[in-house]
């Protein structure tokens, strides 16, 4: 290999090790240098299906050209290409990397005989040497995902769009459209993640300090584990083919237990079909109208502290508290403190998710599934109908973010148009049945996504096979909830709880402003980062870790930040970006986590301030809560 080779090798290496060793093994094969009409050199594949060129044989910067003045860039900020060639990609997009310093472009590249040409070349050099610029192998394998997942964590805070170069969109078109597609899931998987945890858990907490009030009285949900052995179980999503079964599943109360969850709930009562159990875990505004039609008709309700207060509010029937945080500890400190028994469940990433695990741990089986089209109908309906008022949005700039539209191939052949949220809950239902092998999963939706490692039946097939017996399902759920008992807990044991929270946030706070100062302090030296190995540096550290704000509050966004830290740091780092400068944009990534970790400090303590005023406004007494620090009172 000559010299230029290796020096390129040795900078692409840098983000690349396995390949750079691969490289060292690779051989060129039926893959040639070429010129085009312009005399400027191309990659040409000499292969027994004929000549295939890389680059337009005319001008193959003339095509890179044409290629990126057709691309859609408005308010992008970063763009990943499939395919790098010879790098004539790169230099039709200069001048939109020159007009931003914050814009970036990925390659991936597939093939090592590719790599092997592209860095032999004169053009290789101006693309390593662009700090704007980040060069990827990518293979088909578990390494590739990871890539694509770290790649989608990197990236979590820009936009993104994703291309590929002409040649190889025309040619490796199934390829293309594969990376494409994982890079869409991991990138909304993420965001349905840390969208939350980046504006301070707010939606969260600000139902959890008043759901909080509301559990004295609540029944112990998790000591109803396995009361419904071997019961059938209909598990109601709200998808368009619900309207379908509606009769069938009135005619089965007696037979099968029927779990519904969020806006499913309203198709039901607007048919006539009053469940068995109810489950609500969305803390969004936009769910209240749905839950106010629906939840006053005393139907017994699974829910969690996330749900919206408001919504929580209307039930009606027994609340049915399961114990857990949905990726937050307060729950645990505060349920250990109320000994609210049992285990915690996992959850997924939805209520559709929610109802079929809490099924499963009732001991239901088989679990029959209805309504989970996770796809849009065929006029781009969202919901079955009853689930609210009006008409569904049909236009594209109508849909939120994770509810746009994707033309998706079902598991049954058929084109359909789903979103990246439901194909991340399709995921979760298929490792869920994955990971239970004794229970039967059977999914008796018409139409739809369908779901990997799940039966499909009819819903007539199902039941014939299945729900056989028929038993008075309502009185064994009224026995098992009164036996399964209420929380423990009165006003002032929670007054008092949250009253250690609020002094414990305020300790936190002026240690993280102690932290702040000293990062702050070392980032002009020499070793910006060395101040993390001072002795009183850990020793501060250390307090910090014990104090139960911390742990309880702040822990879970101290992670996720970190590790959305170490991706951008990943992402930022160049062969050309000197080691002094990295550590200093580390030490600004630290004192940015650090403000933030204290501003959702302030938040949670000005949403304990608000739960107890609530208290107070409803004529409660509140003069259990007495932190030692000043309450800002809103």
């Amino acid at each position: 290999m000559s010299k230029r080779f290796e020096a390129n090798s040795r900078d692409f290496g840098r983000k690349n090790p396995k390949a750079e060793a691969l490289l060292s093994f690779a051989e060129r094969g039926t893959l040639c240098i070429a010129t085009d009409a312009q005399g400027d050199l191309i990659l040409l594949d000499k292969n027994k299906n004929g000549d295939f060129f890389y680059h337009s044989p005319k001008s193959a910067r003339g095509e890179a050209k044409v290629w990126a003045e057709g691309l859609s860039l408005d308010g992008n900020d970063t763009l990943v290409v499939f395919g790098i060639g010879l790098g004539y990609g790169y230099f039709a997009l200069q001048e939109w990397l020159s007009q931003e310093k914050a814009r970036s472009v990925i390659f991936l590249e597939d093939d090592l005989r590719v790599l092997l040409c592209f860095l032999e070349s004169e053009n290789a050099r101006k693309l390593l040497d662009d700090q704007q610029v980040q060069i990827f192998y990518i293979e088909d394998s578990e390494d590739g995902g990871q890539l694509l997942q770290s790649l989608a964590w990197g990236a979590f805070d820009k936009k993104m769009a994703i291309a590929a170069l002409p040649s190889y969109e025309a040619s490796r078109k199934k390829v293309f459209e594969d990376i494409k597609a994982r890079l869409l899931f991991e990138s909304s998987d993420i965001h349905l993640v840390l969208d939350e945890y980046m504006t301070y858990g707010v939606s969260f907490f600000r139902n959890f300090w008043k759901n909080l009030f509301l559990l004295p009285g609540s029944y112990a949900a998790n000591r109803l584990q396995g009361a419904f052995r071997n019961i059938p179980a209909i598990v109601v999503g709200a998808g368009p083919s619900l309207a379908q079964h509606l009769d069938q599943i009135k005619a089965l109360k007696d037979s099968c237990l029927i779990f519904s969850g969020g806006s499913s709930v309203n198709a039901l009562l607007d048919a006539g079909i009053r469940p068995h159990f109810g489950a609500g875990i969305d803390p969004n505004p936009t769910q209240y109208l749905r839950f106010r039609q629906s939840l006053a008709f005393g139907v017994p309700f699974f829910f969690r502290n996330r749900l919206l207060h408001e919504s929580l509010n209307l039930v009606t029937g027994p609340r049915l508290y399961l114990k857990g945080g949905d990726g937050y500890n307060i729950s645990d400190w505060f349920e250990k403190k109320l000994r609210v028994p049992g285990r915690i469940l996992g959850g997924g990433h939805s209520v559709a998710n929610f109802i079929i695990e809490i099924a499963a741990a009732l001991g239901c089986n088989p679990i029959i599934l209805v309504g989970y089209d996770l796809a849009y109908g065929k006029e781009l309906e969202l919901y079955a109908p009853g689930v609210e008022l009006g008409h569904p949005p049909t236009k594209k700039e109508s849909y939120e973010p994770h509810d746009e539209p994707v033309s998706w191939q079902s598991e049954y052949g058929d084109k359909v148009h789903t979103a990246w949220k439901w194909l991340v809950e399709a995921k979760w239902i298929e490792d869920f049945a994955k990971e239970h092998p004794k229970l039967k999963l059977i999914n008796a939706t018409e139409g739809g996504l369908g779901i990997k490692r799940v039966e499909h039946l009819s819903l007539d097939e199902a039941v014939k096979k299945y729900a056989t017996m028929s038993r008075d399902l309502e009185s064994l759920v009224h026995t098992a909830i009164q036996e399964a008992g209420t929380i423990s807990s009165n006003l002032d044991i929670l007054l008092k709880g949250c009253s250690q929270m609020y002094d414990s946030l305020e300790k936190v706070k002026g240690q993280l402003d102690e932290f702040s100062a000293i990062a702050s302090s070392w980032r002009e030296k020499k070793e910006p980062m060395a101040f993390l190995e001072d002795p009183k540096t850990a020793l501060l550290e250390n307090r910090l870790q014990d104090e139960i704000a911390y742990r309880y509050i702040l822990e879970v966004f101290d992670r996720m930040r970190t590790k959305f830290e170490y991706y951008k740091l990943q992402f930022a780092a160049h062969p050309k970006i000197k080691e002094i400068e990295l550590k200093r944009f580390e030490n600004d990534l630290l004192v940015e986590r650090l403000k933030f970790l204290k501003e959702t400090a302030i938040v949670n303590q000005i949403l304990i301030a608000q739960a107890v005023e609530l208290q107070q406004a409803w004529g409660k007494n509140i003069s259990a809560f007495k932190p030692k620090s000043q309450v800002t009172w809103t």
